[in-house]
């Protein structure tokens, strides 16, 4: 079911159908910014009189973030509304025709060949604090009516630095929303944002309240993100972190080249029982001689999955592992596949606690935001620790 009456619906048709030149949507977690704004476009360019025969481009950061979020969303509003039979899509250029013969098309910032390619009516930047100034006047450059941008408020960016001083307040609607805004929402995801109250006062008041915060104190703030793991790397293995209701399972694939460590998401899925992460293994390319390193909390589950002939063992567990892992980590240069949207959201966001007086960063990792480094962590300590570094940690010597 969808609801068409939310907040940012509302209000980016309004500034659509009024001709505002810039849409803000700055909201919180699950606010329903990208669903409602794409809902507000769709609306506009089929029953808009003046909309006939226009180009919408649909912007993120990367493909993979495009393909998991907005084209998926952007599907089901078409699957849920009965459209999609009356829209072309063309895959392989991930443009949707609809029957006036407007068009929307996705693609990511780093493609520069349409970055800086054809001129379009109207412009949707997902998660804009994502990409760069340079990316965002390069696309409104070539952007002849209105440009939206949407993003959660993890700290100011160039919109505030360089693009609001110089606007004045009629040219530019700003809405702020929150979780509250999102009728849609279940009673689970619900709870998950509310516990950032008592987890970081800080990620609440960015994902919770929808306002403008800046995180301090990231446990991995230096990633580099590449476009595939490499073909002759040495080491490597899988980590597994076991999850269900609120968190994901979540499977990584971690090797070592040159010094460098490299890491890929796999499969990051919630409610996935034991069987269920069996099959995500075989759908995922993993061959039962591969080696996964599992979370030593879970004996059972790793037992179960053993027997149904995958190579799984307990990683390392013991006193002060989690610190162990980061710090094992740190040693390296980090880097992530392009497709990995999840950890890249982790990794803007994992961060060590604050003391409440002094405001410094206490040696202690926050717990959330944490499930593809747990599932990293347990990869780097059976696969990159040397003896001299493992004092702390019982050490579960594979077969």
């Amino acid at each position: 079911m969808i609801f068409t009456d939310t907040r940012t619906i509302n209000r980016t048709l309004a500034g659509l159908r009024a001709g505002i030149p810039l849409i803000l949507q700055q909201g919180g977690s699950s606010s329903g910014k990208t669903f409602g704004n794409l809902y507000a476009l769709l609306t506009h360019l089929l029953y808009d009189r003046k909309a006939e025969r226009l180009v919408c481009s649909v912007v993120a950061e990367t493909f993979p973030h495009l393909k998991k979020g907005a084209i998926r969303d952007f599907e089901v509003i078409l699957e849920e509304t009965g459209l999609f039979s009356l829209i072309k899509h063309n895959k392989t250029e991930q443009t949707f025709t609809l029957p006036n013969g407007s068009i929307i098309e996705f693609f990511s910032a780093d493609n520069q060949t349409k970055v800086r390619g054809p001129r379009r009516d109207i412009l949707f930047i997902n998660e804009a604090n994502s990409i760069s100034w340079d990316i965002y006047y390069q696309l409104n450059l070539r952007t002849k009516g209105t440009t939206i941008l949407d993003w959660n408020p993890s700290g100011e960016f160039w919109l505030h630095e360089m693009l609001l001083p110089a606007m004045k307040e009629n040219e530019y609607l700003f809405t702020r929303t929150t979780y509250h805004d999102n009728p849609a929402l279940g009673e689970k995801t619900i709870r998950e944002i509310e516990r950032l109250q008592d987890i970081d006062p800080t990620l609440y008041t960015i994902y919770g309240e929808g306002k403008t915060g800046k995180i301090q104190g990231l446990i991995f703030p230096s990633i580099t993100y590449v476009a595939e793991m490499p073909e002759r790397a040495k080491k490597r293995a899988f980590g597994l972190d076991f999850g269900f209701t609120n968190d994901p399972s979540v499977l990584v694939e971690g090797c070592e080249l040159h010094g460098e460590v490299f890491g890929r998401e796999v499969f990051y899925e919630t409610g996935l029982t034991n069987d269920d992460i069996c099959k995500r293994f075989e759908a995922c390319g993993v061959k039962k001689t591969d080696e996964i390193f599992a979370d030593a909390a879970e004996p059972k589950s790793i037992e179960e999955i053993r027997r149904k002939g995958w190579d799984i063992k307990a990683a390392a567990k013991g006193a002060d592992s989690i610190n162990f892992g980061i710090d094992l980590l740190k040693k390296y240069k980090i880097n992530l596949t392009n497709d990995s949207t999840n950890a890249r959201k982790e990794a803007r966001n994992y961060k060590w606690r604050v003391d409440s007086k002094t405001g410094k960063p206490l040696n202690i990792p926050i717990d959330a935001f944490n499930h593809f480094w747990d599932a990293f962590r347990y990869y780097a300590v059976m696969n990159l620790a040397v003896e001299k570094e493992a004092p702390r940690l019982t050490i579960m010597r594979r077969q």
